[in-house]
Order: structure tokens, then sequence, then C-alpha cells
């Protein structure tokens, strides 16, 4: 990850990383039963993930401080094994995440405005679902995007009082469950 000041006030953030991975288990869940089958399972998975950010922080007359920012970036997260011989193994989750938003300081420091949007495009979000005693993860795509805001103001030295709202929608597409 590399920062680069593109003006006094205006910060790029540009990231990378890549993953390869390889993992192999024997496993048997022997909640129900004790002789339960052995379960093999392989995965093996590679991804490239990035960020890309900026943050300003213009000199605004009516706040004592602000970050204005928004970001692109992707995440991933590795399949891997059950202990349940239906559905030996999951798939890797891979995310897609944008998010823009302001914090501020305004009142000489008594009030703090925080606003994030955000909206996040999984492909095989990782889901785990409890069966008989047990948890199997699959996966499933999905978006989920938001709001969020958090208020604190100081009220002198002795009371502080806070708020916090958000607004959260899900969608999970197809996905299939055991019961």
């Amino acid at each position: 990850e590399s920062y680069f000041e593109v003006t006094p006030d205006l910060r790029l953030t540009v990231g990378a990383r890549y993953t390869e991975e390889e993992r192999s288990g024997e496993s048997r869940s022997i909640v129900l039963s004790p002789v339960g089958p052995w379960v093999y399972a392989k995965f093996e998975g590679q991804k490239t993930t990035y960020k890309v950010a900026l943050d300003w922080t213009p000199d605004l007359a009516f706040t004592d401080k602000t970050l204005i920012y928004g970001s692109v970036a992707t995440g991933y997260k590795g399949g891997g094994q059950n202990a349940n011989a239906s559905a030996p193994t999951f798939g890797p989750e891979t995310v897609t995440a944008y998010e823009v938003g302001t914090k501020n300081v305004l009142m000489d420091g008594a009030l703090q405005a925080n606003v994030t949007a955000f909206y996040y495009d999984y492909t095989g979000l990782q889901l785990g679902q409890r069966i008989n005693g047990g948890v199997v993860t699959r996966n499933a795509d999905a978006t989920i995007y938001g709001l969020e805001g958090e208020f604190a103001y100081s009220l002198g030295d002795h009371w502080l009082f806070d708020a916090n709202i958000s607004h959260l929608h899900t969608s999970i597409g197809t996905f299939l469950s055991e019961d």
C-alpha cells in the first residue's frame, strides 16, 4: 500500500495484494454419530485484490476539521472444508466494496459528526448454517448497502451525548439450504 500527496489537502492511497493458498485435510463430525465417515477435501485458490482511495481535508469555514473520503476495494477469503459428507468444501468469498463518507469536528471540538454510505457486492459470500449440532458453510452471492451516522456532543467536562443511526439493506441470492 502506498500513499501519494496529490495536493496538501488531497491524498491518494493505492494498494494491491496477491494471495495464493493450498489446503487439504480430513475431518468428520461426531456430534450425532461417533463413527461418522471421514471426509477428505482439498482447496486451492489464488486472487489479486486492490484498494484505491481518496482522502480530502478541505479547509472549511464552518468546521474545525473535515475529512471527505471515498474508496473502492476488493477482498478475498479462501474457501475451506466442512466436516460434512454432503458438502465437504465451500468456495472462496470475494467482495467489491464502495464507500464514501465524511468525518467532521465542529463547534470548537464539542461536536463530532460522521456519515458513511457503502455498497458491498459479494460473490460466494460464506454463510454458516447450523445442522444437527454442527455448522456447514455454503456460498451465495449477495449485495449489502447502507448508510451510517455517528454523532457525539460534549456538553462540558462531565456530559457526553452520542447517537448512532444506520440503515442496512441485504439481499442474498440463491442459497442451497440443507433443511
